[in-house]
């Protein structure tokens, strides 16, 4: 198994695999009085744009929401799981993180003040990898673009990006988010 723990922003990792069987996707962190949400936003090389989150129906899509709450056996660990399949088929998906609860009330989070982590498991035919990049970001704001996936001449690649973004920038700058409702 690899192991790659991007700290750097801008920093990317790439994923040298034809045969990628499936990506899973875990926020983990440690407040269980936090209720952050991971929601991945998509765009297909058929140009089609949507989201995953834990509120979807994704029973027409390669993303899916496994499973979210309290680890079992350390109740101070939350986590929320997708896994996506069938990674070909994507152009680029875009792993934007917010705190519920701020959303509703409208109110700004500082990411970095959270012990939290994004943790992209690769497997495939002839690779086992694991990416983590923390949330690092200082600024305030409403959600996380915590990285991006995406492929960049044939490579899948994983970027940390560590940005937030308003409403406005995140339904405009990534695919997708246009048609999710706030």
């Amino acid at each position: 198994m690899n192991l790659i723990n991007l700290n750097t922003i801008e920093e990317n990792a790439p994923i040298y695999s034809e045969s990628i069987s499936s990506i899973k996707a875990s926020l983990i962190w440690l407040d269980q009085d936090t209720e952050l949400d991971l929601t991945l936003f998509y765009k297909t090389k058929d140009s089609e744009e949507g989201f995953v989150s834990s509120d979807s129906d994704t029973s027409d899509c390669s993303i899916t929401y496994v499973d979210g709450g309290v680890e079992e056996t350390d109740s101070s660990v939350c986590y929320e799981k997708f896994n996506i399949t069938d990674t070909a088929k994507f152009e680029s998906i875009y792993f934007i993180v917010s705190n519920y609860s701020d959303v509703v009330l409208n109110r700004d989070t500082k990411f970095k003040d959270y012990t939290a982590i994004l943790k992209l498991s690769v497997q495939g035919s002839d690779t086992d990898l694991r990416i983590t990049t923390k949330l690092s970001c200082e600024d305030p704001g409403k959600f996380l673009l915590v990285g991006k996936l995406y492929r960049d001449e044939g490579t899948l690649r994983f970027t940390n990006i560590n940005k937030v973004m308003s409403q406005g920038s995140l339904k405009s700058d990534v695919p997708g988010a246009y048609k999710i409702c706030f």
